[in-house]
């Protein structure tokens, strides 16, 4: 047979990796924390997110209202630790990032500052 050449070309992309994770957090129950973000470089193609939630830094579930953004800010209706995290995704590989501890805290209003009595939100 005749012999066969042709060129082939190879892109190596650098790997997908994140810079830079939201320090940690305490709120109180039913307000809105901070956002919470990551940085990611590199990579190919574009960048997707989805950002986790724990309640033990093993079994983790997808945040379903607003967990596909870049950042993220946190509520909850009891207190306790939460742990997030995010993963973020380009063509070809998916990252994860620091875990970001939020501490929600049960917190007191004051009803009438003249009687000093208090009011907790659990």
């Amino acid at each position: 047979g005749q012999p066969v050449s042709d060129e082939l070309n190879i892109t190596v992309y650098p790997k997908l990796k994140i810079t830079e994770t939201s320090e940690d957090q305490e709120i109180c129950v039913a307000t809105l924390g901070e956002k919470m973000s990551s940085t990611s470089i590199d990579g190919k193609g574009n960048h997707t997110f989805q950002w986790q939630v724990s309640t033990d830094k093993t079994v983790w579930n997808n945040v379903t209202v607003g967990g596909t953004y870049v950042t993220y800010a946190p509520t909850h209706n009891k207190s306790g630790n939460y742990y997030y995290r995010v993963l973020i995704s380009d063509d070809c590989h998916t990252v994860t990032g620091d875990v970001i501890t939020i501490n929600v805290k049960p917190c007191y209003i004051m009803v009438n500052p003249n009687l000093k009595s208090k009011v907790a939100i659990k």
